[in-house]
Protein backbone atom coordinates (compact mmCIF):
# COMPACT_ATOMS: atom_id res chain seq x y z
CA UNK A 1 0.00 0.00 0.00
CA UNK A 2 1.51 3.42 -0.92
CA UNK A 3 2.51 5.48 2.13
CA UNK A 4 0.02 8.31 1.47
CA UNK A 5 -2.96 5.97 1.19
CA UNK A 6 -5.22 5.22 4.11
CA UNK A 7 -7.27 2.06 4.45
CA UNK A 8 -10.89 3.10 4.96
CA UNK A 9 -12.61 -0.28 4.81
CA UNK A 10 -12.05 -3.70 3.46
CA UNK A 11 -13.83 -6.85 2.41
CA UNK A 12 -12.66 -10.37 2.92
CA UNK A 13 -10.99 -10.37 -0.49
CA UNK A 14 -10.11 -6.80 -1.44
CA UNK A 15 -9.15 -3.70 0.61
CA UNK A 16 -10.51 -0.26 -0.26
CA UNK A 17 -8.14 2.74 -0.05
CA UNK A 18 -8.57 6.49 -0.13
CA UNK A 19 -6.07 9.22 -0.93
CA UNK A 20 -5.94 12.70 0.60
CA UNK A 21 -5.71 15.28 -2.18
CA UNK A 22 -5.32 19.03 -2.45
CA UNK A 23 -8.53 21.02 -2.82
CA UNK A 24 -8.48 22.09 -6.50
CA UNK A 25 -9.95 25.51 -5.58
CA UNK A 26 -6.79 26.39 -3.64
CA UNK A 27 -4.54 28.62 -5.73
CA UNK A 28 -1.70 28.52 -3.23
CA UNK A 29 -0.72 28.06 0.41
CA UNK A 30 1.61 30.65 1.89
CA UNK A 31 3.40 31.59 5.08
CA UNK A 32 5.45 34.40 6.47
CA UNK A 33 7.55 34.08 9.61
CA UNK A 34 9.18 36.63 11.90
CA UNK A 35 11.97 35.65 14.29
CA UNK A 36 13.13 37.32 17.50
CA UNK A 37 11.24 40.59 16.97
CA UNK A 38 11.81 42.80 20.02
CA UNK A 39 8.84 43.98 22.03
CA UNK A 40 8.11 47.66 22.55
CA UNK A 41 6.67 49.61 25.46
CA UNK A 42 4.03 51.36 23.32
CA UNK A 43 1.34 49.64 21.28
CA UNK A 44 2.90 47.68 18.42
CA UNK A 45 1.42 45.85 15.44
CA UNK A 46 3.94 43.13 14.62
CA UNK A 47 2.39 41.82 11.40
CA UNK A 48 -0.69 42.20 9.22
CA UNK A 49 -2.17 40.06 6.47
CA UNK A 50 -4.65 41.84 4.23
CA UNK A 51 -6.76 40.75 1.25
CA UNK A 52 -6.87 43.83 -1.00
CA UNK A 53 -10.17 45.23 -2.24
CA UNK A 54 -10.83 44.00 -5.78
CA UNK A 55 -8.46 41.01 -5.47
CA UNK A 56 -11.10 38.53 -6.60
CA UNK A 57 -9.63 36.05 -4.09
CA UNK A 58 -10.61 34.68 -0.72
CA UNK A 59 -7.92 34.15 1.91
CA UNK A 60 -8.48 31.19 4.21
CA UNK A 61 -6.75 31.42 7.58
CA UNK A 62 -4.57 28.41 8.34
CA UNK A 63 -2.81 29.09 11.64
CA UNK A 64 -0.79 31.53 13.67
CA UNK A 65 2.13 30.05 15.59
CA UNK A 66 3.89 32.16 18.21
CA UNK A 67 6.58 31.77 20.81
CA UNK A 68 8.57 34.26 22.81
CA UNK A 69 11.52 34.71 25.09
CA UNK A 70 11.76 37.25 27.87
CA UNK A 71 14.73 38.15 30.04
CA UNK A 72 12.37 39.66 32.63
CA UNK A 73 9.07 37.73 32.37
CA UNK A 74 7.41 39.17 35.47
CA UNK A 75 7.29 42.57 33.75
CA UNK A 76 5.16 41.38 30.78
CA UNK A 77 1.44 41.75 31.46
CA UNK A 78 -0.22 42.28 28.07
CA UNK A 79 -1.07 39.47 25.64
CA UNK A 80 -0.34 39.53 21.94
CA UNK A 81 -3.78 39.76 20.29
CA UNK A 82 -5.12 38.88 16.89
CA UNK A 83 -7.67 41.35 15.47
CA UNK A 84 -9.79 41.51 12.36
CA UNK A 85 -9.07 44.52 10.19
CA UNK A 86 -11.25 46.02 7.47
CA UNK A 87 -9.01 48.71 6.00
CA UNK A 88 -5.65 48.36 4.29
CA UNK A 89 -2.70 48.91 6.64
CA UNK A 90 -0.19 51.59 5.72
CA UNK A 91 3.40 52.24 6.71
CA UNK A 92 5.62 49.67 8.33
CA UNK A 93 7.50 47.45 5.90
CA UNK A 94 5.73 45.84 2.96
CA UNK A 95 6.95 42.27 2.41
CA UNK A 96 7.37 41.61 -1.30
CA UNK A 97 5.31 38.79 -2.76
CA UNK A 98 8.55 37.09 -3.84
CA UNK A 99 9.71 37.00 -0.20
CA UNK A 100 6.61 35.16 1.04
CA UNK A 101 7.15 31.41 1.34
CA UNK A 102 5.00 28.96 -0.61
CA UNK A 103 4.13 25.42 0.43
CA UNK A 104 4.80 24.49 -3.19
CA UNK A 105 7.42 26.57 -4.99
CA UNK A 106 5.48 26.41 -8.27
CA UNK A 107 2.52 28.31 -6.79
CA UNK A 108 1.96 31.89 -8.02
CA UNK A 109 2.73 35.00 -5.99
CA UNK A 110 0.24 35.49 -3.16
CA UNK A 111 -2.56 38.03 -3.34
CA UNK A 112 -2.43 38.59 0.42
CA UNK A 113 -0.41 41.65 1.46
CA UNK A 114 1.89 41.27 4.46
CA UNK A 115 3.25 44.24 6.40
CA UNK A 116 5.55 44.15 9.44
CA UNK A 117 7.30 46.76 11.58
CA UNK A 118 4.29 48.42 13.21
CA UNK A 119 2.13 49.35 10.22
CA UNK A 120 -0.70 51.80 10.88
CA UNK A 121 -3.98 49.94 11.09
CA UNK A 122 -7.42 50.28 12.66
CA UNK A 123 -7.95 47.24 14.87
CA UNK A 124 -11.33 45.54 14.69
CA UNK A 125 -12.77 42.79 16.85
CA UNK A 126 -10.38 40.71 18.91
CA UNK A 127 -10.03 37.13 17.69
CA UNK A 128 -7.52 35.48 20.02
CA UNK A 129 -4.92 36.14 22.70
CA UNK A 130 -1.41 34.80 23.17
CA UNK A 131 -0.61 34.95 26.88
CA UNK A 132 2.58 36.63 28.04
CA UNK A 133 5.30 34.72 29.83
CA UNK A 134 4.91 34.69 33.58
CA UNK A 135 7.67 32.60 35.11
CA UNK A 136 9.67 31.16 32.22
CA UNK A 137 12.37 32.62 30.05
CA UNK A 138 11.06 30.93 26.88
CA UNK A 139 7.55 29.85 25.83
CA UNK A 140 6.42 26.79 23.98
CA UNK A 141 4.94 27.33 20.54
CA UNK A 142 1.39 28.60 20.87
CA UNK A 143 -0.78 27.65 17.86
CA UNK A 144 -4.05 29.34 17.05
CA UNK A 145 -6.00 26.92 14.88
CA UNK A 146 -9.56 26.80 13.58
CA UNK A 147 -11.79 24.40 15.56
CA UNK A 148 -12.43 21.12 13.77
CA UNK A 149 -15.69 21.15 11.84
CA UNK A 150 -16.04 24.95 12.02
CA UNK A 151 -15.35 25.46 8.33
CA UNK A 152 -12.80 27.92 7.01
CA UNK A 153 -12.04 31.25 8.66
CA UNK A 154 -11.92 33.54 5.66
CA UNK A 155 -10.87 37.05 4.74
CA UNK A 156 -12.83 38.42 1.82
CA UNK A 157 -11.45 41.31 -0.25
CA UNK A 158 -11.05 44.28 2.08
CA UNK A 159 -10.52 42.13 5.20
CA UNK A 160 -7.49 40.93 7.08
CA UNK A 161 -5.70 40.13 10.33
CA UNK A 162 -3.37 42.14 12.57
CA UNK A 163 -1.27 40.88 15.49
CA UNK A 164 -0.90 43.66 18.02
CA UNK A 165 0.31 44.09 21.57
CA UNK A 166 -1.39 47.06 23.28
CA UNK A 167 1.62 47.63 25.54
CA UNK A 168 4.67 45.51 26.05
CA UNK A 169 8.23 45.41 27.30
CA UNK A 170 11.54 45.56 25.50
CA UNK A 171 12.77 42.40 27.26
CA UNK A 172 10.42 40.23 25.16
CA UNK A 173 11.30 38.85 21.71
CA UNK A 174 8.47 37.38 19.64
CA UNK A 175 8.50 34.66 16.97
CA UNK A 176 5.38 34.77 14.79
CA UNK A 177 4.34 32.67 11.78
CA UNK A 178 1.18 33.20 9.70
CA UNK A 179 -0.14 30.51 7.35
CA UNK A 180 -2.98 31.01 4.86
CA UNK A 181 -4.44 29.57 1.67
CA UNK A 182 -5.82 31.53 -1.26
CA UNK A 183 -8.86 30.48 -3.26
Amino acid sequence: MPENWVRTSSTATEPVYSVATVNPAIRGVYLHSLAAIPGTVASNTFITLFNPVGSGRTLSFGTVATSSTNTSPSTETTPLRGHRISAAPTGGTLISAASIARFNTTQPDPTGIVRVGNPTVTLGSGLFNVPPLIDNRSSNVHNIDIPAGAGPFIFRPGEGLALNEAAGVTSTAWNITLVWAEL
